[in-house]
């Protein structure tokens, strides 16, 4: 099927669209030279996902009218839709591990349901999910997660390697299982450490962190420790406490320690 007979579907569902760029033969209709695919495969910037309208996402509407006045501007463009509130995307990217990271939490959880799901142009996954609660970034290694923050791109787009994306499974929606939204929005647990000195003040700024803010708490935190020469361990614990992923942490910790080193505070005289 074409954009003329799937776009209506997509409005007729509650998807508003937008148009995005298109990339034949590899090179981004945007003609930026740093977004395209080289001879070897590999990809620079983002061909043929990008939106085409001033406001981006943004721009994303169910208007039939306007959707009609951007085919008759940007023909041969790809389509990208913004996922109604309460639906979320598994971008399995096997590129990036995407593939091996889904079966090793399926041989771990469960399966996950049959649900909406499209053939993305690169090989990978795009699966529909219902959930309404909070989200993280990514699900796993090569496995992030698209909501109605952001934009996803449609069949029948054509990616910029030649694949076409499409439908394999036209299903409605599943509801997302309990093990995907025990990953997404981990339960909080009581932090049981027993911080001392100046760390202290330190584990209570991460410990009171909300939804959205505790990595930037944690990496603030870790700087300050790191000037004082504190043990940053406390500082991880208690991210982890509140439902920062362990290897996540760790990784903003690690990075925080970095940063920390490359200031004058932060260097050994």
């Amino acid at each position: 099927m074409d954009a003329a007979e799937l776009i209506p579907q997509y409005i007729a569902a509650g998807l508003a669209v937008l148009p995005l760029h298109s990339a034949p033969g590899g090179r981004c209709t945007c003609r930026k030279p740093d977004c395209r695919v080289l001879p070897d495969g590999a990809v620079l910037g983002s061909p043929g996902k990008h939106p085409l309208t001033r406001h981006g996402k943004d721009d994303a509407t169910t208007d039939l009218g306007v959707i009609a006045e951007w085919a008759a501007r940007f023909p041969g463009c790809n389509w990208g839709g913004r996922p109604p509130v309460g639906a979320i995307i598994l971008d399995v990217d096997p590129r990036n591990g995407g593939a091996t990271t889904l079966v090793a939490l399926q041989d771990q959880h469960g399966r996950l349901p049959r649900t909406l799901t499209a053939r993305t142009g690169s090989g990978g996954f795009h699966i529909w999910l219902s959930y309404d609660g909070p989200t993280r970034g990514k699900l796993g290694e090569g496995i992030d997660i698209k909501s109605n923050s952001g934009y996803v791109v449609l069949p029948p787009s054509l990616h910029a390697s030649g694949g076409r994306y499409e439908w394999i499974s036209e299903r409605p929606a599943a509801y997302a299982p309990q093990w995907v939204r025990d990953l997404l929005n981990p339960p909080r647990r009581e932090f049981t450490g027993t911080p001392s000195g100046d760390i202290a003040p330190l584990v209570r700024f991460v410990t009171e962190s909300v939804e959205g803010e505790r990595n930037r708490r944690l990496f603030w935190a870790t700087c300050r420790a790191a000037e004082q020469g504190v043990d940053p361990a406390p500082l991880i614990a208690a991210a982890e406490s509140i439902g920062v992923p362990a290897h996540e942490a760790r990784a903003t910790a690690r990075s925080a320690m970095n940063t920390a080193g490359s200031t004058p505070a932060g260097r050994a005289s």
